[in-house]
């Protein structure tokens, strides 16, 4: 019975699956480990990842912000498409105290409208009066990305995650992406999850064509190394890390 829980409910991180994903942070040219460390030793715990790695359900993508972090701290401009609670653009202002924050989400009439943070009622989201004073928070929908102009050297892709709106988060961000920048995407399946109905195939598969395409590269890391996130009833949750082909 213990076995079938490990296998199955444990958020426990698996050993096999944190040595998987260190190599896969090493040939992206990172140290997980170190990045892992740096993290924890940030002071605020009111951070999202402090309380969620408490209980095992933090994303990877918080240790490879940190572990981009302590290897570039020369990135100059960093968008970030779905802002919900603000957790993540504070961290990624915390970790780049250099560089210009952008944070973007539907205005709140239209979130509202939309039904898309259904699952989130009654909790808090991002404000002008909530939020860190270096950050540039925009209420707008992300298919107006097509207006968007310059570079950005870090974006983060979590916004709706079904299509058109995964299609055209991804397009633009390559489009906008710097030439040694970094796409970061959110939730990325490589099959239909069996439990997960707000989820779809169409990250991987415009991923892939761009790929196809000769226009990106693309790594993909597990989003949680616990088996309760690694096993055939949750399926397999990824993230992609995308680069421009020079």
């Amino acid at each position: 019975m213990d076995w079938i829980l490990n296998r199955f409910v444990s958020s426990e991180p698996v050993k096999k699956l944190i040595d998987e994903q260190n190599e896969l942070f090493r040939k992206l040219g990172l140290d997980r480990e170190d990045g892992l460390l740096f993290l924890n030793s940030l002071s605020d715990k009111s951070l999202e990842f402090v309380q969620e790695r408490s209980v095992g359900m933090a994303s990877e993508h918080h240790v490879f912000f940190s572990a981009l972090a302590r290897k570039n701290k020369n990135l100059q401009r960093v968008l970030e498409i779905g802002t919900f609670q603000g957790e993540t653009s504070r961290l990624l202002g915390k970790l780049f105290p250099e560089a210009e924050v952008e944070s973007l989400d539907l205005p709140d009439e239209e979130r509202v409208k939309s039904k898309i943070y259904a699952y989130a009622h009654g909790m808090n989201f991002a404000s002008n009066e909530s939020a860190v004073s270096r950050i540039k928070y925009l209420k707008q929908n992300s298919l107006r990305l097509v207006e968007f102009s310059g570079c950005y050297d870090l974006i983060w892709v979590d916004g709706n995650h079904l299509s058109p709106y995964t299609i055209s988060d991804i397009v633009n961000s390559v489009r906008l992406m710097s030439n040694q920048g970094y796409l970061v995407c959110d939730d990325i399946y490589l099959k239909k999850p069996f439990l997960e109905v707000n989820a779809d195939l169409s990250a991987i598969s415009i991923i892939k064509a761009l790929s196809e395409a000769g226009i990106i590269s693309f790594v993909l890391i597990r989003k949680r190394l616990g088996a309760r996130f690694n096993n055939i009833l949750s399926g397999h949750k990824y993230i992609a890390i995308i680069r421009k082909r020079s």
